[in-house]
């Protein structure tokens, strides 16, 4: 049963992954139309934050193979989370050189 509950971490992950980069995303386009920018950015930091320690800490209690899928997962989202960045900006014609963001 312990391979059931690893199997499902990495899925968790993923969307830990998705809402963590997801409301970083969010955040961002938001800072140039609030005029609390600097709390706006501490409370998505704080609440992203939280919801991803307290869920890879439960998942830690459920063993060490559990946290390490959910990270994997977490990274895969990461990744997807940048790539699919990369595609916008080359579709809108904003194509920086290798390096430069």
């Amino acid at each position: 049963m312990q391979w059931l509950t690893t199997l499902l971490s990495f899925p968790w992950g993923v969307l830990l992954g998705f809402l963590y980069f997801g409301g970083l995303w969010w955040t961002v386009t938001k800072l140039t139309t609030t005029r609390s920018t600097a709390l706006l950015f501490i409370v998505s930091f704080m609440v992203r934050m939280t919801v991803v320690m307290v869920s890879f800490y439960f998942l830690l209690m459920k063993g060490l193979p559990n946290l390490l899928a959910a990270l994997v997962g977490f990274l895969v989202a990461r990744m997807w989370s940048i790539n699919s960045k990369k595609a916008q900006k080359q579709v809108a014609g904003d194509n920086h050189p290798k390096g430069e963001y």
